[in-house]
């Protein structure tokens, strides 16, 4: 009996190539999903700053309405508002001191 002996190719076998490309794909494919997560808890970063920004000054302007209305209530101060702005009551004469004063 002869032997024969077969020669064998050295290299990577066809399953371990689609195991490698598989991997690699997966590996892209994550990468990708993690800076695309990144980017996007960035912009949420910076809407969260400007809400933030926005919702501070409406506080504000919101306090300063309320002191408005607070005052709007005081029939004294609504009727000073209105002298300032040359209304008067029915039958009522205005005088102004024309007195120069020193």
């Amino acid at each position: 009996m002869s032997a024969k002996r077969t020669k064998r190719r050295k290299g990577l076998k066809p399953s371990s190539v689609i195991v490698a490309l598989l991997c690699a794909a997966l590996l892209v494919y994550f990468g990708y999903l993690y800076v695309s997560t990144i980017r996007q808890n960035n912009a949420n970063k910076a809407r969260l700053a400007e809400l933030e920004s926005i919702n501070a000054s409406m506080s504000v302007e919101n306090s300063l309405l309320q002191e408005q209305q607070k005052n709007a209530n005081e029939e004294q101060i609504m009727e000073e508002r209105a002298r300032e702005n040359g209304y008067v009551d029915p039958n009522e004469r205005v005088y102004e001191d024309i007195t120069p004063t020193e």
